[in-house]
């Protein structure tokens, strides 16, 4: 095999996208995954990396010289630079072709329904996170640009809801005038880290601001705005800190979706693109029954209330307090205590205790990380043995591991994708499976 020099120029013929979103090829020996690059484009890139343990290569797009077909312009003005929406130069629906070429790929299975479209493919996050910088002598809400801590000005940005984006510039506006100075990493200096912003149905919003210390919060409770400080004094990228304070307006943010009213902290994890979740909460739903269910990996309460909305019974269970008592919240806002109950526990203990409070299940949904299903939660479930699973999972690779494992007990009746990140190689599936025997 010819080797190719690093920062060498090379012509790739691209044929597929990989997990990130890259355009794939072979040269030289090589399989070449380029950043920008769309299949059935060729192109001349440059050599960033080599695998030592693979003929496997990584590359940036030089130019393409010729273009796929399906290449669109992008929408927002910082693609490529921002590294978050690497599709958004790719026709919508060949992208849709792209995540179940994906979905077939990592499952080995040509059965794999067409991707549910989204209704919209701007606009449509209802959350929106920003890292503080400093640019040109203003106040920059930024991104990091992929593999650096290279700052990304996302002034433009398409992607979040048009409230929280407007939100967002406006607080910054007020930050600035403030003048509370900008962390530096490197020195570890400077207060101001990220600003994030969540909008519900009705447009109203929660902001949360990061500083590095407690500093601030006098001058930031005179911002104007219903406000959430948290305080994060650690050196790594974990966007929140452990130390939270409301310094105006509510502490809850009330969200609609579907049929559920739901209370979202600060800091809760939720799906982002509010019209599809409530597509892909009713799929489950009708896949699970109105029996006695179990929502493994809970969060803030989303699925187990859409279920107990639609009669079901269910046990919701949780590791993370703060999405326990979010779900909790909801559930009695809605008036369904009596039937969504939420246990804080991992999901292999969690799976226990809700089967000795609902008694024989009738489904259990499970609703994992990317990475899937945890060793113990597996063995939960092939010992418990539901009649039904219902899995929603964000990540094909990992889904193709735990359905060959669950496979001895359980047959795979439909996979159903769903885009909810659009202009991304995300995907989301709902997988339906039927005991043997």
């Amino acid at each position: 095999m010819r080797l190719v020099a690093r920062q060498a120029d090379i012509q790739v013929a691209l044929t597929t996208l990989d997990e990130e979103g890259r355009g794939v090829g072979q040269a030289d020996g090589l399989d070449v995954h380029v950043q920008g690059g769309l299949p059935g484009e060729r192109v001349r890139a440059r050599i960033d990396h080599k695998s030592p343990h693979a003929p496997r290569a990584w590359a940036s797009l030089v130019t393409v010289e010729v273009p796929s077909p399906d290449r669109v312009a992008p929408a927002c003005p910082a693609h490529p630079r921002c590294g978050g929406c690497v599709l958004q130069c790719l026709a919508y629906p060949a992208q849709l072709e792209a995540k179940r070429a994906r979905l077939t790929r990592a499952l080995g299975r040509d059965d794999v329904e067409p991707v549910v479209p989204s209704p919209i493919q701007t606009h449509y996050r209802n959350k929106a996170k920003y890292v503080l910088g400093r640019a040109g002598g203003g106040l920059v809400l930024g991104s990091y640009a992929p593999g650096t801590h290279h700052l990304v000005d996302m002034r433009g940005c398409r992607v979040p809801e048009a409230t929280a984006q407007a939100v967002a510039e406006d607080v910054a506006s007020r930050l600035a005038a403030a003048g509370l100075s900008v962390y530096d990493e490197r020195r570890r200096t400077g207060e101001l880290r990220y600003l994030v912003v969540r909008a519900n149905h009705e447009g109203r919003t929660l902001v949360v601001v990061v500083t590095r210390t407690a500093g601030p919060r006098v001058t930031l409770a005179g911002l104007g705005v219903p406000l959430v400080h948290n305080v994060n004094p650690t050196t790594g990228g974990v966007l929140f800190g452990e130390d939270e304070t409301v310094l105006s307006g509510p502490a809850l943010l009330p969200d609609r979706v579907g049929p559920v009213d739901l209370q979202l902290s600060a800091r809760a994890f939720f799906q982002v693109h509010r019209l599809q979740a409530a597509r892909l909460y009713a799929e489950v739903a009708a896949a699970a029954g109105t029996g006695r269910v179990v929502d493994l990996y809970s969060g803030v309460g989303g699925i187990a209330l859409t279920l107990a909305a639609g009669g079901a019974t269910v046990v919701g269970v949780e590791a993370y307090p703060p999405a326990v008592d979010d779900a909790r919240r909801s559930a009695e806002a809605m008036g369904l205590g009596g039937r969504a109950h939420f246990e804080l526990a991992d999901a292999a203990a969690g799976l226990s205790r809700a089967a000795e409070r609902l008694g024989a299940l009738d489904a259990v949904v499970v609703n994992p990380p990317r990475k899937g299903l945890h060793e113990g939660a597996r063995a939960a479930l092939l010992a418990s043995r539901p009649p039904r699973l219902v899995y929603v999972s964000c990540g094909p690779e990992s889904l193709a591991v735990d359905l060959a494992a669950l496979a001895p007990a359980y047959r795979t009746d439909r996979l159903l994708p769903f885009d909810l990140l659009p202009g991304t190689p995300h995907v989301e599936t709902i997988a339906v499976l039927e005991r043997i025997g």
